[in-house]
């Protein structure tokens, strides 16, 4: 990878911010891996964003965890509202507000995504709801299970 680039309009605060990653958005106290791209307007806080991922214009992402190659869509917001639901698979694990997204999962355009929710890998833009997914919330493929494997 080459060298990190930070826009014009970039601002980066108490972050670690690899090579390869292009910054054109908000970043605070966050880690980005190498090949990552935050587009003008985004907002990525208090999160690790694993390699290749793309945060599209004006997402926000807000305590989240995105495993390599995630899309998030123009507008997505990740890690909204209040932590008062733990996950309801696996509420030992997600019930300080942390929200997860798995490998090379596609968020739609505009949805928002609640605090303690656990997003399938490879999750593309129809598998997910309309609108709104509320807080400790777990999202999967049909036919996959709570662990991400798939049905015979």
């Amino acid at each position: 990878y080459p060298p990190a680039r930070l826009g014009t309009r970039a601002h980066v605060r108490s972050s670690i911010v690899t090579h390869g990653t292009i910054v054109n958005g908000t970043v605070e106290r966050s880690v980005l891996f190498p090949g990552v791209v935050v587009e003008e307007g985004a907002v990525v806080r208090d999160s690790i964003v694993m390699g290749e991922s793309w945060i599209g214009p004006r997402a926000e992402l807000d305590r989240c965890i995105l495993d390599k190659r995630v899309h998030v869509g123009r507008g997505a917001r990740i890690g909204t509202g209040e932590a008062l639901r733990p996950n309801r698979a696996c509420p030992e694990h997600l019930s300080t507000g942390i929200t997860i997204v798995g490998k090379a999962a596609r968020v739609p355009e505009g949805l928002v995504v609640g605090r303690n929710v656990r997003v399938a890998p490879d999750m593309v833009e129809e598998d997910f709801p309309r609108g709104e997914v509320a807080c400790g919330d777990v999202l999967e493929r049909e036919g996959q299970s709570a662990h991400g494997e798939t049905g015979s």
